[in-house]
């Protein structure tokens, strides 16, 4: 059970540090899509 815990542990931190990644990929779309629009304008 103390395995099927630690896996369960390990895979919360992954899904979290996917989560995070996720939010960085984003916010980098949304400043190069501003860079864009000003480049563009």
């Amino acid at each position: 059970m103390a395995d099927e815990n630690n896996r369960f542990t390990e895979l919360q931190k992954h899904v979290k540090q996917n989560a995070e990644a996720i939010e960085n990929i984003q916010s980098e779309i949304q400043i190069q899509f501003r860079r864009a629009e000003v480049a563009n304008a």
